[in-house]
Order: C-alpha cells, then structure tokens, then sequence
C-alpha cells in the first residue's frame, strides 16, 4: 500500500524485540519496495517479522509452524510468544473505512 505522498509501495514489519520490552511504538517499521538496502537489512533480522506472516499464522498455523521452526532456529519459547501475539491482534477490534474513490471532474 502507498503511504500518501509516495508513489512506491511500502512493507510492514514488527520487531519482536522492541515489542516484547513493550516499546510497541517503536516496533513498527515501514519500508519502501525502493529501499533495497533497508529491506535486504531487515530480511537478514531474525529479530523482525513481515505483518504478513501474522496473517499467515492466523489462516493456517499448522502449514506455517515449519517456516517459523526454521526462521528461530527451533526457539519454542520466542515461536509460543509470536504464536500469542498473532492471536491477540486477531482479537482486536481493528476499524476499517472505505473512502469514496477521487473523481475527475469534466471541464
């Protein structure tokens, strides 16, 4: 999704870390499809993971428990606390609004 103002498209990611020692505002990290260094940065964090993987783990957490074996090394405790944390957001109240699109107004 572009973030008003940008043209490319942007990922989210947490970071478990920052999450975990509740500094929640600082665990959310935006990065643009451009910023190849800063992607290629965060994919090599173990520490950090894509919103998507969230998603994942709420729609099928048996197909994605390999990935997250493999991603933490086998690190039961940190894959129970991702594991957690995806079912409390799932528990959240998370609003939603559709806009009307822009219209182009005839001359």
């Amino acid at each position: 999704m572009p973030l008003k103002g940008y043209k490319a498209l942007h990922r989210y990611y947490l970071d478990l870390d920052k999450y975990f020692n509740g500094e929640i505002d600082d665990a959310v990290i935006v990065v643009s499809l451009n910023d190849r260094r800063k992607l290629k940065e965060i994919e090599q964090n173990k520490s950090v993971i894509p919103f998507s993987l969230i998603r994942k783990i709420w729609e099928n957490l048996n197909k994605v428990y390999p990935e997250l074996v493999k991603r933490f090394n086998g690190n039961h405790r940190r894959i129970g606390e991702i594991i957690r944390l995806a079912n409390e957001f799932r528990q959240r109240e998370i609003n939603t609004y559709e806009l009307p699109r822009a219209q182009r107004w005839k001359k």
